[in-house]
């Protein structure tokens, strides 16, 4: 798992917008990935139920592409 810089030392890098911006994007597809990962594990323990499931997977999918566009 790729390791990121507090955002405080982002702030005071020499990268320039494009590579932070790049580095934005990385962390949040894999924040995704994560909900992605929770909401199934949860399903398979029965923490919660198909309905919930498909709920919960709905929401992510916004976020993503309001994340994308």
């Amino acid at each position: 798992m790729a390791r990121y810089q507090p955002i405080e030392d982002l702030k005071q890098s020499r990268k320039s917008r494009a590579e932070l911006e790049t580095e934005l994007d990385t962390l949040s597809e894999f924040a995704i990935q994560v909900e992605r990962d929770l909401i199934q594990r949860y399903f398979e323990k029965g923490k919660i139920s198909r309905a919930e499931m498909k709920k919960c997977r709905e929401d992510v999918m916004l976020m993503e592409t309001d994340l994308l566009s």
